[in-house]
């Protein structure tokens, strides 16, 4: 026998989770394993290979932008390790304009850990269609602009994707 839910969803979030199953961010996969232990958190998977032999202009030139902020550069964010990482990436959806750092409160009390750029590049280069869904954002690389760290991918009318700092380019979302 089950019992009532003491709140059940609302209409909002019906509509918000078959947006997100539209958007392939729901697949059968994780909507059975969700069926099955609904108590559990339910994360897909963006699998990329981080490849440190690559530069970071070489890193950004494989995500094929059409453009990137000038202030994207070696000098004000460092790339360390070496080699081939595999490296299983997260997207979450907060689903309102949250700061910055209650976003990486929120991660860390979901047991994760914010993304650095050559995350962000190398997701850039394997799913270049989702950046054209919604702003792809790695709080983990930063250098402050104008009181803002998050570097982002995006996306606008008028172009397939592009790097900036948010507050610098008009395609990508500002966390604040």
């Amino acid at each position: 026998m089950t019992t009532k839910p003491v709140n059940p969803p609302t209409y909002g979030q019906i509509s918000h989770f078959f947006r997100l199953v539209e958007e392939g961010l729901v697949t059968g996969e994780n909507f059975q394993g969700f069926l099955e232990k609904p108590d559990q958190f339910l994360r897909t998977k963006f699998p990329v290979l981080v490849n440190y032999g690559f530069n970071l202009v070489e890193m950004i030139e494989r995500g094929k932008y059409d453009w990137k902020n000038d202030e994207i550069t070696p000098k004000n964010f460092k790339i360390e390790g070496s080699g081939e990482i595999p490296v299983d990436l997260v997207l979450v959806h907060f689903g309102e304009s949250i700061t910055t750092q209650d976003v990486k409160q929120r991660l860390s009390d979901q047991g994760l850990v914010s993304a650095k750029i050559e995350h962000l590049l190398a997701f850039g280069a394997r799913y270049p269609e989702l950046q054209r869904k919604f702003p792809v954002v790695a709080l983990g690389s930063g250098r402050a602009f104008t009181g803002r760290t998050a570097v982002s991918m995006g996306r606008s009318a008028s172009r397939r994707g592009c790097v900036g700092t948010p507050g610098f380019s008009y395609c990508l979302k500002v966390l604040m």
